[in-house]
């Protein structure tokens, strides 16, 4: 009797896992920073000197399936 209840409270722990990770990815995101916009300068010849200007990044912004859950927007920047 014991073999089977440690069986059962495996299953159990597995079905909790599982609900948990689907619970987690279904709950979570929507926090993905909204997309840059171009700055307004001068247009103009593309030659010469480039120096960023201060608050520059660069990023990728990625959207991504998760086994039928739904699509998330997967985002990543650095200064």
């Amino acid at each position: 009797m014991t073999a089977r209840r440690i069986v059962l409270a495996l299953a159990l722990v597995v079905v909790l896992v599982l609900a948990g990770g689907y619970a987690a990815l279904s709950l979570t995101g929507g926090d993905a920073p909204p997309p840059p916009r171009p700055p307004s300068g001068p247009s103009g010849s593309a030659t010469g000197t480039w120096r960023p200007a201060g608050g520059s990044f660069v990023g990728y912004r990625v959207d991504e399936k998760y086994l039928g859950v739904g699509v998330r927007t997967a985002v990543g920047r650095t200064g």
